[in-house]
This record gives structure tokens, C-alpha cells and sequence, in this order.
């Protein structure tokens, strides 16, 4: 089943992620699986246009692949954070494992003057041992889904659900080439709805 906004009961389950920002005038969007050659350009030239910035969780070896557009990103007004070194799935993956992988990519984010990354889990999966291990750190989680890496998902629907999110909702897009075609479907017709409503659109800041 796909959930386009995350259930209450989710986010009651696991009060301790970070699932909206309080008290914020903005909408937060955020980009997982990047930086992408074939799409990170894109998605920059549209947050161009549409004068928004947004925070884009990082994979720590395209960091070290594509470091140069990674400094593009920062340059461009926006936000790098920590989506593991290797995209791992932390139920699958020992404690031990998981924060040395976490670690990594902290270290590739500091190489670009980021102190303290913010951090979300690759397909927001982790192990009751991996959050209390994190519990000094806020994990970072999502209101709204895209669901763009999904070819199946319904484009339709997404774009009404995301037009729904009010300040304050971290909205979850992917800018790998595996969610390039529904991407580029939907964030040019939310950026303008956006910007036709007066909605800001602003990275998050840890």
C-alpha cells in the first residue's frame, strides 16, 4: 500500500523522528539518493526558477563520485545531509555496521563545511538498537511522499497530496535516475503551484 502523506499512527509509533518542522512558515522539500549527474542539474534548475531551496539527503559514495556537483548544490543555496555512505536498509544491517556507514558519510559532508549533518534512514527503516543508538541525533522523516521512483505509483494523486502540505511539511522526492520521468512530471506543476499560492519552499536547517 502506498501512502502518499504518513499515517498518524506512524508517526506516533515513532515520536522521536522528526516528521514536520514546528513552527515553520515553509514547506521543507528534500531529495534522497543524489547527487545524480542525470538529474541533480534538473532539480537545480527548477528550484532555480521557482527561487526555493530544499535539502537534499546525500549517499556518501556519490558524494565522492560527483563531488563537484555536490558543491554545486551548497552553492546554490542548499542543504547537504547524511542518507548513509552505502543506502543501507538498517534492519538488514548490524548496529555496528549501520553508524560506521553513517560515519563515513558525516565525514564526506565535512570535506563541504557541513559540522553537523542532519540524517535520514534509506527507505526509513531502522532497528530499535539503531535509534537508540541515534538518540542524540534527530532522524529526519517525511509528511508527503512523491513516491516518484515508483513508475507504478499515480502521478495524479501525488501532485493533490503534495498541493495539500502546509508550513511546517517535510515533502520526500528522489533525485536518482531510477525517479527521473515521474520527478520531472511532477515538481515543475508543485513548484508553480507553490509559487501561484505563495507557498515558501525552504531547506531545513538542523
Amino acid at each position: 500500500m502506498r501512502f502518499y502523506t504518513t499515517p498518524f499512527i506512524v508517526q506516533r509509533l515513532f515520536p522521536s523522528r522528526v516528521w514536520s518542522s514546528d513552527g515553520s512558515d515553509a514547506i521543507h522539500l528534500t531529495f534522497d539518493d543524489g547527487p545524480s549527474p542525470e538529474v541533480t542539474p534538473w532539480v537545480l534548475r527548477q528550484l532555480e526558477g521557482a527561487k526555493a531551496s530544499a535539502t537534499f539527503f546525500c549517499v556518501g559514495k556519490n558524494l565522492e563520485k560527483y563531488a563537484e556537483l555536490a558543491s554545486e548544490v551548497i552553492a546554490a543555496g542548499h542543504q547537504l545531509a547524511n542518507h548513509t555512505e552505502n543506502h543501507l536498509d538498517g534492519r538488514n544491517t548490524t548496529t555496528s555496521e549501520y553508524l560506521l556507514d553513517i560515519q563515513k558519510c558525516d565525514e564526506r559532508l565535512h570535506h563541504f563545511g557541513i559540522a553537523q549533518p542532519m540524517f535520514r534512514p534509506p527507505y526509513g527503516k531502522l532497528s530499535w538498537g539503531q535509534q537508540h543508538a541515534m538518540a542524540h541525533r534527530p532522524i529526519l522523516m517525511w509528511s508527503h511522499m512523491a513516491w516518484d521512483f515508483d513508475a507504478r505509483s499515480d502521478k495524479d494523486k501525488s501532485c493533490r497530496t503534495l498541493k495539500s502540505a502546509k508550513p511546517g511539511s517535510i515533502l520526500l522526492f528522489h533525485d536518482s535516475k531510477k525517479a527521473e520521468r515521474q520527478l520531472k512530471q511532477i515538481l515543475p506543476e508543485l513548484l508553480s503551484h507553490y509559487h501561484e499560492t505563495g507557498m515558501k519552499c525552504r531547506s531545513l536547517r538542523p
